[in-house]
């Protein structure tokens, strides 16, 4: 499975927010367990580009990370994700680790990185106007969920 790991050990570089920031990919971090980089604008990339795949039902897609040349690349099959985690350092791309999983859970892991990104920035009191945007698309991708989930009650993080 897939899960998002950000640290607390924040820095601001021109008014943009660096941490570490990886994944968890059936124990491989990827890029790797140190990899830093702006978790605002990746996360904002990321929720943009699944709300186009949701939207035109595409089967393949690509997420990226700001520094260095990481990707997943995304195949849903049914209701399965494959997310395959290349680093793009040679031609072709070589896969450092896979992962085979449900869409839901792992759009559900976006949106918890999200909270989690919001509760990091909060403990800094940093402010930042890209980070209001991708929590109102927060809000939306909950929405999604809440009803692909059958109705049940929306995602709620609380402390």
């Amino acid at each position: 499975m897939i899960r998002v790991i950000l640290q607390d050990d924040c820095e601001i570089y021109n008014d943009s927010l660096n941490t570490q920031f990886f994944l968890d990919c059936n124990g491989i971090l990827f890029p790797d367990g140190e990899w830093t980089d702006f978790p605002v604008g990746i996360l904002h990339m990321w929720i943009e580009r699944l709300f186009d795949v949701i939207e035109t039902s595409q089967r393949t897609f690509n997420l990226s990370f700001m520094d260095g040349p990481y990707s997943l690349k995304c195949e849903i099959v049914k209701e399965s994700i494959i997310v395959k985690c290349l680093d793009e350092h040679k031609v072709p791309p070589i896969c450092v680790c896979e992962s085979n999983e449900s869409w839901i859970a792992f759009v559900e892991e976006i949106s918890k990185a999200i909270y989690s990104l919001k509760k990091l920035l909060d403990k800094h009191d940093f402010h930042d106007d890209e980070m209001n945007v991708l929590l109102q698309k927060k809000i939306q991708l909950d929405e999604y969920l809440t009803f692909r989930q059958g109705g049940m009650e929306g995602l709620r993080y609380h402390d």
